[in-house]
């Protein structure tokens, strides 16, 4: 299996590195994600931070006051 990077189609899985909770996001290149079928925004800060990355590698998102850490655990081609 070739080595996937996060990209626009692909769905990923993040653990959350404070407290472990899973998720599936499926990046989109679309302005309007369906945020109720996990989709996220290519565009958006944290589907940004995630581009280019591979599984095993940290997604790290700095808001004002808030530091969010993110593993990537697992990466669906589209």
């Amino acid at each position: 299996m070739p080595f996937l990077y996060v990209s626009a189609g692909c769905t990923v899985q993040l653990v959350s590195m404070h407290d472990e909770l899973r998720c599936w996001l499926k990046l989109v290149a679309s302005a309007n994600p369906d945020l109720s079928k996990g989709e996220l925004a290519e565009l958006s800060p944290l589907g940004l931070a995630m581009l280019g990355k591979g599984i095993g590698e940290q997604v790290k998102l700095n808001i004002p006051g808030i530091n969010i850490h993110f593993l990537i655990t697992d990466i669906l081609g589209d």
